[in-house]
């Protein structure tokens, strides 16, 4: 229910709703209009975007992600939700990708694997136990 885009200049600016604070401003007030993402230092090269949180891979091939966290989606190693980007913990290197679902968030890294977190209550971060994970954890088996 909500989208976000890279301008030009690398910046990121959503629009949409904003009930969890996946639109970054740092409010939860819903916009038909893109607002800017704050606090988001540096150059923005890929986006995903879950359902309630979104996620920016950044120029330096970190990960940083806002929005809804009680799953422990955005793998800043809490389930704090939060309206301006956090910085991933523990990815293990760089990242070449970012994907987001529902309520869980993976990394391709520049590396190779891949590593996810948050939700797995169905397996679906793919590392072979059903507990949620509040950071990345082991490798994609």
């Amino acid at each position: 229910l909500h989208t976000c885009a890279i301008m030009q200049d690398g910046t990121v600016r959503c629009w949409g709703c904003n009930v969890s604070g996946q639109l970054g401003d740092g409010g939860a007030v819903s916009t038909l209009s893109a607002v800017a993402v704050a606090g988001l230092s540096g150059q923005a090269v890929s986006l995903a975007a879950g359902d309630l949180h979104t996620c920016a891979r950044m120029a330096d091939g970190g990960v940083k992600c806002w929005g809804e966290n009680a799953s422990g989606q955005l793998g800043d190693g809490t389930t704090a939700t939060t309206a301006i980007p956090v910085p991933v913990v523990g990815l293990g290197g760089e990242a070449s990708g970012v994907f987001a679902g529902s309520r869980f968030t993976c990394a391709t890294l520049a590396a190779g694997g891949v590593k996810c977190w948050g939700d797995n209550s169905g397996g679906q971060i793919g590392n072979g136990e059903a507990a949620w994970l509040l950071a990345p954890g082991a490798s994609v088996k």
